[in-house]
Parts: C-alpha cells; sequence; structure tokens
C-alpha cells in the first residue's frame, strides 16, 4: 500500500514547509516532494535551499514558475445555447499537477474536453505551449498533449501487448513505468479489470512523456489501493516535467499530489490555491462548494 513519510525544513523564500516521501509496498517508486511548486529540476531545488539558509541576510527570491504549458484565457464553452463555462482563467506548467474540483455538473469535463480540443470555445483562448491553440486533438497531441478521458480508452479486443503497441511507445517502457502488465501482456484488453485497464490507458500516455496530461477522473471504478498506484505515477510524471491537470472526486487524495487546485462551481473558478493549504481547508472547501457531491471523507 501507500505509505508517507514526512519532515520538516526551511524553503527558498525562507518558510517553514513540509517534505514528503511516498512509498509504495515498499519498493522502488518513491519520490521526495521539497516544494510545492514546480519540480523539474529535483538538484536544482535543493541547491537553491540549500542556498538560501546559507545566504547571509538570511534572503532570496524564489525561482519563478515556468511558463505555462497549457493554459485557459477567458475560457467559455457550452453545449448549442445552453453555456457551461463562463470565461474561466487557469494555467498548469511543466512539473506541476494542478487539480480541478467541483461537483458533478460544474463543467470539469467540459473543461478537459475544451483544453483537449474536443469542444469549440464560444469565446475566449486555449494557449498549448506558449501559443494559441484552436487545433484538433489529434494536431494537439502531435504537440504532446494526450488525454486520459473518463471511459476505458482500451482497445477491448486486442491483447494487451496490441494495445501497447498502437500506442507507438516503446513496449519496455510502458513495463518500466508499470510493471505490473507484463504478466497480462498475452489477455485481451477487454478482460482486464478496470484497474488494470486504466493502467494500460496511462502506460500508454506516460511513455510518451508528454508535455500536457490531461486527466478526467481517474480513480472511476477503481479500488482505494489501485488508484494510489496511479496517483503515484501521476505525480512521478510532473516530477520529470510532464504539466498534468487532474479532474478528480476524492479530492483529499488528489490535493495530496496536487502543487494547486482550482475549484469549479457553476461553471466558474470559485476558488484557487497551493494544494497543501486547499487540502487544510478541505472541510470548509466541501461544506460551500462540494456539498452535494459524493466525495470520500
Amino acid at each position: 500500500m501507500l505509505t508517507t513519510v514526512s519532515r520538516r525544513y526551511r524553503a527558498a523564500d525562507g518558510t517553514s514547509k513540509t517534505a514528503l516521501k511516498w512509498v509504495w509496498n515498499n519498493s522502488p517508486w518513491t519520490r521526495s516532494r521539497l516544494d510545492f511548486g514546480p519540480r523539474i529540476n529535483h538538484n536544482a531545488a535543493v541547491s537553491t535551499t540549500m542556498n538560501s539558509i546559507d545566504n547571509a541576510n538570511g534572503e532570496a527570491s524564489a525561482a519563478p514558475r515556468p511558463a505555462p504549458a497549457i493554459e485557459a484565457r477567458k475560457l467559455s464553452v457550452g453545449y448549442g445555447p445552453i453555456p457551461v463555462l463562463r470565461e474561466i482563467d487557469f494555467t498548469v506548467s511543466p512539473g506541476e499537477v494542478v487539480a480541478l474540483l467541483g461537483v458533478n455538473g460544474a463543467g470539469k469535463t467540459t473543461t478537459v474536453r475544451a483544453l483537449a480540443g474536443e469542444l469549440k470555445p464560444t469565446s475566449g483562448e486555449v494557449w498549448l505551449n506558449g501559443r494559441v491553440c484552436t487545433a484538433p486533438l489529434h494536431r494537439r497531441a502531435k504537440d504532446g498533449l494526450r488525454l486520459i478521458p473518463e471511459e476505458r480508452s482500451v482497445f477491448m479486443t486486442l491483447s494487451t501487448a496490441d494495445d501497447l503497441r498502437l500506442g507507438g511507445q516503446s513496449q519496455s517502457r510502458c513495463l518500466e513505468l508499470f510493471p505490473e502488465l507484463e504478466k497480462l501482456l498475452p489477455r485481451k484488453a477487454g478482460l482486464l479489470s478496470g484497474g488494470e485497464k486504466q493502467m494500460l490507458t496511462l502506460a500508454r500516455a506516460l511513455a510518451s512523456d508528454p508535455v500536457v496530461l490531461l486527466v478526467d477522473e481517474l480513480s472511476l471504478g477503481l479500488a482505494p489501493l489501485v488508484f494510489e498506484r496511479l496517483l503515484l505515477a501521476v505525480r512521478a510524471a510532473a516530477d520529470r516535467g510532464a504539466a498534468i491537470l487532474l479532474v478528480e472526486q476524492h479530492i483529499r487524495q488528489a490535493l495530496e499530489v496536487a502543487d494547486r487546485a482550482y475549484v469549479l462551481s457553476r461553471g466558474q473558478v470559485a476558488l484557487e490555491g497551493p494544494g497543501q493549504e486547499m487540502l487544510g481547508r478541505i472541510d470548509e472547501i466541501e461544506q460551500t462548494y462540494l456539498a452535494v457531491a459524493e466525495l470520500e471523507k
């Protein structure tokens, strides 16, 4: 199972923060969380922190956030005459997980579909890799965007091995990310469990080292331990430099791995902030914005 070890340390801005370490069944899949901002260069983060502590006047400027990999600017989206999103703004930068939270019907999946190019905005813009993007999904995929939708996106009649092959990535790389899939290679994807299908989908996406990964309801229908395993892989992908937008109903678990979070309410951004700060306000957020959702307490 997934366990967590924590310790306190002094960050580059002089504040006291918590370093976390996730351990999966005492396996090699571990990571250190040195800051709640982007983590593209682990060693640089350590160096910056130590230099700040040793600085004679005790002051140092925090490293600037990288330019967003994907961004919504005054984005409005609807279905026919029915508006769903109303001028929302948010960014996801390389090296971070951003959680997108809200009740059913708040506009989370619509947001993901608009960012992926499946829905055309009624106004506003989607920016990808520093420029306005109006291309369809398949062209955004060529620019490094990957989408994990709510439904299981596997080829049911193909073997797991052929499914991975169609993803265009090295099978060895997929198995490096998810060794659990090796024994399933001969099995038809349609005969896999829900968790195994989601693992297969995620392996195809992550093996390509995506620039942007959009994940819609990763936990849907999954056992808690399987969900934790997949969350760990998502967090590790961000630590390697991917920009990840995570739509998730289990908000506590999502906030534990998120750098930042946005809460959608009635198609607008109602609240945003650092993941750990939002986690500390979880009861307030659930009561104010998510009271009607079916959430894990």
